[in-house]
């Protein structure tokens, strides 16, 4: 094998090395971007559901013996656009 050749060689496997760390690379970051995505979106929804949890509390508190727990959480579904207001 020539110098020549040696060299062409040596600099397509460094080359190759090189894109595919570069790839790989990439990728990584990707998969740390979107982790970082969604632990941010499952704290607020965590957060929200305690704010919920808390509601639903409140309004237990004050309908309590008024309306049944199934009537109570109807509402609360209406009210947070859940489900629509009619019964057709």
């Amino acid at each position: 094998m020539t110098q020549e050749k040696m060299t062409k060689m040596v600099t397509g496997i460094v080359v190759a090395a090189t894109v595919l760390l570069a790839f790989l690379f990439g990728f990584l970051v990707y998969q740390w971007i979107t982790l970082g995505v969604q632990g941010h979106r499952e704290q607020q929804l965590l957060q929200q559901k305690e704010a919920l949890q808390q509601e639903l509390a409140t309004q237990e508190g004050i309908l309590g013996g008024i309306l049944t727990e199934d009537e109570i959480m109807t509402d609360l579904a209406i009210q947070n656009g859940f489900v629509s207001g009619s019964n057709d």
